[in-house]
């Protein structure tokens, strides 16, 4: 896990082979201007999960919850409300509590539909400042982001092979200069080094360069990373979610000399500090 600062964007999960496909592609392919990973939470990776499979039904717990002791999904109880007609956006602007925990519906096409994910449409390849058009602001949806770090821990519990669940075929997917966040990607210091990256870094690598050059934006789709959050998904941070991702670093990743401590960040601090008073900490 890599993080800087509790409130910056960073990866919460990167593939074994992820750095070496993406370098390695992007040395196959001197056409290319950059080889970016299939990143789970951006949106059009998020569309294309959608209709894959790769998300699943869960919805938020009302109920108050404390950190959790296990990142596995199978340990969570089903969502009470199997009855909801769908997940209601403009009532849902803000979890419930500071670390709200996202529970299972059973995966069917219909309950999928009730929740988040379902409002997922295609980014506008040709807009300005504001690329992507997504019902109600899919955008800077934390419930959005929740659900898709939800269904990947999900897989990488019960799938035998997470790189097959998240792939969209055995090819480069080539973005056509459609902008695509850059996350974590593989680019040549001398296609971009004396570049103007104005108005933005993203626009500029993604879309404007590589169209100047005549150069392609290629992703792998079989190099998975998890992106915890971009800035306007601020709300993930009260969510269980990191907490779920450092368990599972330190069960499957770090050894026993090399155990993770949770971070807090302010709104967890004041929850965790509420929580060890009312158990007698």
């Amino acid at each position: 896990m890599k993080h800087n600062s509790i409130s910056k964007p960073f990866q919460v999960y990167i593939h074994d082979n992820a750095i070496p496909r993406i370098v390695n592609n992007l040395i196959a392919h001197p056409d290319a201007i950059t080889v970016s990973a299939h990143v789970v939470n951006n949106p059009h990776t998020h569309f294309m999960q959608y209709h894959t499979g790769a998300l699943l039904p869960y919805l938020p717990d009302d109920a108050q919850a404390s950190l959790p002791t296990t990142w596995r999904t199978s340990d969570l109880p089903p969502h009470p409300n199997t009855h909801l007609d769908h997940f209601d956006f403009k009532a849902n602007r803000d979890p419930s509590h500071n670390m709200t925990r996202w529970l299972p519906l059973p995966h069917t096409p219909l309950n999928l539909m009730k929740t988040p994910a379902a409002h997922a449409a295609w980014p506008d390849p040709h807009s300005g400042n504001t690329v992507f058009r997504y019902d109600w602001g899919y955008i800077d949806s934390w419930a959005s982001a929740a659900q898709t770090h939800y269904s990947f821990l999900d897989h990488l519990e019960h799938a035998a092979d997470i790189q097959q669940v998240y792939s969209l075929g055995p090819n480069l997917w080539d973005q056509h200069y459609e902008r695509y966040s850059i996350n974590f990607l593989a680019v040549r210091a001398g296609d971009i080094g004396n570049r103007t990256l104005a108005p933005t870094d993203e626009i500029a690598i993604s879309m404007r360069i590589g169209r100047q050059d005549g150069k392609r934006f290629l992703v792998d789709t079989q190099a998975l990373v998890s992106h915890f959050e971009f800035h306007p998904q601020g709300k993930l941070l009260q969510t269980d979610l990191l907490a779920r991702y450092l368990l599972y670093t330190n069960e499957v990743v770090c050894d026993v000399g090399n155990q993770k401590e949770y971070f807090l960040s302010s709104v967890h601090r004041s929850a965790w500090h509420k929580q060890q008073k009312e158990f007698g900490a």
